[in-house]
């Protein structure tokens, strides 16, 4: 279920053309079980009403209990409740607003979620220096959650939005909102797009009002055909976004095959996410041996740990969140430097790394408890404050604690995890290494500052901040 019209059709169509040659690939190598992948397709159109239309008539009259996709998060947002009352599973490859983590049982994706993109956009501005922006985003689920997310943490570093314009998917000139936005004289534009169409003329019209400032944005406006609207105007623009690991031998094979099958890879990643679900999909087929056991396939995509296309090792939290994959940071190319095979940017690092650098502090001893073992209260001097947080439903827990504190960590999940310093560039002042469940770490915050810290096995969706006062 995929949007092969309306906004969302490039990502559908990619979405489609993905799973087709994997399923093909399946096929040819015996099926699941001796029987082979049949593929009932059917558009979503990037439409709530249009998503719900299409799920009753694969649901009701295909008699399909797992669905791939949808493309889009408002057709995702809209099937949701039906899939989640009628026990039917939906897996997308795309779909990222923050709103689908709390969907239902039967949801899952292996696209990363708008949250942790706005996180990471909102970080990157400030580490750029933005301390005033302007943002402009279509009025769409996908958009405007991406842009909530990329507001509020930029506002949580202390960053201001200036001015704010919103458009809808018919609009074709930009200029009325484009003018209230450089008006406001802010030091960045930030756009979040549904379509290449507007993505791309954004961008091109934002340079021919004369605005030389950055422009920075998520996946949309850097996608080939934004990228060919825009032009030279894009140069410089930069993303946050998903992207293939260029040394995972995967992912080069699945877009060589791709491009060999098709003649265009557009939207690698998407790519890679839609080839990974279908051969998930067939694994948990193998295990359940039953299309419509969707309960079985649903404990399966709890239970499995991936390497594919996007990324090794990656897995499912207990909302059917995608965890083992990170976002980066690219820049667009000038268009003289564009190719297919760099799909017309180039990736500056992660953007784990694009984040203020909190104060240092001397690191002090890490105790490792074994698995099992009860936390002990620490034997501290008298008047030491202490601070417990728990790490439960693969969330970290921010908190604000005095210069001196000792903060204690207990993994309260049945995964390991880790409490580990987020330093780019320098030395980690702490790091737990793997924490057992029901073990504990503990670290005395000595000076003021800001420290940021992360679970290195499930890094997308586990980061926090503890902030030191004097």
């Amino acid at each position: 279920m995929e949007s092969l019209t309306g906004a969302g059709e490039i990502y559908g169509t990619v979405n489609v053309l993905a799973k087709w040659m994997a399923a093909d690939e399946i096929n040819s190598t015996g099926g699941i079980n001796g029987r082979m992948i049949e593929l009932v397709i059917e558009d979503s159109k990037c439409s709530a009403q249009d998503a719900i239309t299409a799920y009753n008539k694969l649901t009701d009259v295909d008699g399909v209990k797992i669905i791939l996709g949808t493309t889009c998060s408002g057709a995702m947002l809209g099937t949701a409740p039906l899939a989640e009352a009628d026990g039917v599973v939906l897996f997308s490859a795309s779909a990222t607003n923050p709103d689908i983590a709390e969907a239902g049982d039967y949801i899952f994706r292996t696209a990363m979620s708008d949250a942790q993109l706005g996180v990471d956009i909102g970080n990157v501005l400030w580490a750029d220096g933005i301390r005033k922006l302007a943002t402009i985003n279509e009025l769409t689920d996908y958009a405007e959650g991406v842009r909530r997310a990329s507001v509020a943490q930029f506002e949580k570093r202390g960053g201001e939005v200036v001015m704010a314009e919103q458009y809808t998917s018919n609009t074709t000139n930009f200029i009325t909102h484009l003018t209230k936005l450089l008006n406001a004289n802010p030091d960045a534009i930030y756009l979040a797009a549904q379509g290449e169409f507007s993505g791309g003329t954004i961008v091109k019209q934002l340079r021919e009002l004369g605005y030389d400032g950055p422009i920075y944005s998520e996946v949309v406006p850097i996608g080939s055909e934004a990228l060919n609207i825009a032009g030279d105007a894009a140069t410089g623009l930069k993303a946050i976004t998903a992207e293939l690991d260029p040394s995972n031998n995967k992912a080069l094979n699945v877009l060589t095959n791709f491009r060999a099958r098709y003649g265009y890879a557009a939207l690698a990643w998407y790519i890679g996410s839609a080839y990974d679900d279908m051969y998930i999909t067939a694994e948990c087929l193998k295990k359940t041996g039953d299309d419509q056991d969707a309960d079985g396939f649903r404990d399966c995509l709890y239970d499995i740990t991936w390497s594919g296309a996007i990324g090794n090792n990656y897995s499912f939290d207990e909302k059917g969140e995608v965890v083992g994959v990170n976002n980066v940071v690219v820049e667009v190319l000038p268009t003289a430097e564009r190719t297919e095979d760099n799909n017309g940017y180039r990736v500056l690092g992660s953007a784990l790394t694009n984040r203020p650098e909190p104060t240092r502090v001397p690191p002090t001893p890490v105790p490792i408890l074994p698995s099992g073992t009860e936390v002990p209260v620490p034997i501290l001097p008298s008047g030491t404050e202490v601070v417990e947080l728990s790490i439960m439903n693969f969330q970290h827990a921010d908190a604000t604690v005095k210069a001196g504190t000792v903060v204690i960590w207990t993994n309260n999940d049945r995964p390991l995890h880790t409490v580990t310093h987020i330093n780019p560039g320098g030395n980690r002042l702490f790091d737990s290494k793997t924490i057992a469940s029901n073990a504990g770490f503990r670290f005395q915050f000595t000076e003021p500052g800001i420290y940021e810290y992360q679970c290195l096995i499930h890094p997308v969706n586990m980061k926090a901040t503890i902030t030191v006062t004097e």
